[in-house]
């Protein structure tokens, strides 16, 4: 028989209370032991997490998770629509937009049939909450081992996409998480562009020349208290990219909805160049690969331990976190002569403010379990609806310049030709006329009809 006497660490103490374990190995291959973390100074999931850390509670207006959750994650979308005009040649919408992404894990509930399968009549072990903290202990005591520790994942199900056929591997090393963050970022590059290619939502956006940024950050822990407040990271970023959205009609279609007064036949390939439109092919690719790493981690740790256009009183019911599996901080950048007047919402959490750009920055913030609906009046600028008339604006002014150089040039072929008409009526009219020689000492008298001139000579 073997008993193991295991020191905890300040934050940790045994299910009396106390800071030690015992395990004991008996001949029969059974251990007895009774492994649980909990105490005064152990980490206590049961408690909320807010944006702002003072004074955080489960009815803050910043609040992103509460005390009961178990698993706590949370987004953050950061879009730039710098350009949103009308593409008349290509009869739709032309959006030109940058994208920020973020998915934050800071604790993570552990399955009960994992634990299931982990205890015996003799052993018991209760881990039901890991801490992201706890995660980055876990990666960094695997790293003191000669073999380290590594897993295998899937961060898709969809057989038709090639990315989802391979697995993932993560060593439990310095060198293996090194390697395993630049090949997590590139797998999920590769997921997000096939979700692009396979969305008729978006539009037609050359994928190839598609820059798409993926980091996985906040693996190592900065102190040495566990706790959950400072999460794990996948983010995305995403340059400046422009795709147009067509509309579903041919021009001759088009032509008929125009002349019979009826629109129930306009078809466009997308409801509106939406937040969700643009955000949703690529938020989705994001939950599924951090889904499956934090799947991996669970088994990892569980079994190792304002003049212009106004359309007004808009109103828009608002999803809640449910139907993106998280709470998420929504920040919008509206395009140059575009903005909200009179942003409202029910619970309060909407806010904008104006940019050095002279734009408006829209932050909202969805929340766990709650549902919410904005009212605004949109207001469409004169500087906006000039950049859409600049075109038209130009061909006019140049149709016009060009007239008007027409006419001139036209005016002016037609008085040179009455010049040289008048011209050669003069030369035809003196061809035959005898030129008359002056002469002060002689006098003409008279011409007869033979154009004879009949002069006298006068005396000085």
């Amino acid at each position: 028989e073997i008993t193991l006497k295991l020191i905890l660490p300040n934050w940790a103490s045994n299910k009396e209370g106390g800071d030690t374990i015992l395990l004991s190995h008996i001949s029969d291959n059974n251990y007895v032991g009774d492994f649980g973390l909990q105490g005064a100074n152990s980490f206590d999931w049961a408690h909320p997490l807010c944006y702002e850390s003072a004074g955080c509670s489960d009815i803050s207006q910043n609040v992103f998770c509460k005390s009961i959750e178990k698993s706590c994650k949370k987004g953050l979308v950061d879009l730039d629509i710098s350009e949103y005009s009308f593409s008349e040649l290509q009869k739709g919408i032309t959006v030109e937009f940058a994208l920020n992404m973020e998915i934050a894990l800071h604790r993570l509930s552990v399955p009960s049939s994992i634990l299931d399968s982990m205890n015996s009549d003799t052993t018991q072990v209760s881990l039901p909450v890991l801490p992201s903290d706890l995660l980055k202990l876990i990666l960094e005591i695997a790293d003191r081992g000669d073999t380290p520790y590594s897993t295998s994942f899937s961060i898709c199900d969809d057989d038709k996409i090639e990315i989802c056929k391979n697995d993932q591997t993560i060593e439990f090393s310095t060198n293996g998480i090194t390697e395993f963050t630049n090949q997590f970022g590139e797998s999920v590059t590769s997921l997000i562009k096939s979700e692009l290619k396979t969305s008729s939502k978006i539009g037609d956006i050359d994928i190839d020349g598609f820059n798409i940024n993926t980091t996985l950050g906040g693996l190592i822990d900065t102190d040495s208290i566990i706790g959950d407040e400072e999460g794990i990271v996948l983010s995305i970023n995403i340059p400046k990219v422009r795709t147009t959205i067509g509309l579903g009609n041919s021009w001759s279609e088009i032509y008929e909805i125009i002349n019979n007064g009826e629109t129930d036949n306009l078809n466009i390939d997308i409801n509106a160049p939406l937040l969700d439109n643009i955000v949703n092919p690529i938020m989705t690719p994001m939950i599924k690969a951090m889904d499956g790493l934090t799947g991996a981690l669970t088994l990892v740790a569980a079994s190792t331990i304002t003049d212009g256009l106004a359309i007004k009183d808009i109103k828009t019911d608002l999803p809640n976190s449910d139907s993106l599996d998280m709470p998420l901080e929504l920040k919008l950048t509206l395009p140059l002569g575009i903005y909200l007047e009179d942003l409202t919402s029910m619970s309060g959490r909407s806010s904008s403010f104006f940019n050095s750009e002279e734009r408006q920055v829209i932050e909202y913030r969805i929340v766990s379990g709650d549902t919410d609906s904005i009212n605004f009046n949109l207001i469409i600028g004169w500087q906006w609806i000039l950049q859409q008339l600049l075109p038209y604006i130009f061909f006019t002014l140049l149709f016009i310049s060009w007239r008007i150089r027409a006419r001139i040039k036209k005016r002016n072929k037609k008085k040179r030709a009455s010049e040289i008409k008048i011209l050669k009526a003069e030369a035809s009219e003196n061809m035959f006329a005898r030129s008359i020689i002056l002469n002060p000492d002689i006098e003409v008298i008279g011409v007869s009809n033979c154009k004879i001139s009949i002069k006298k000579r006068v005396n000085s």
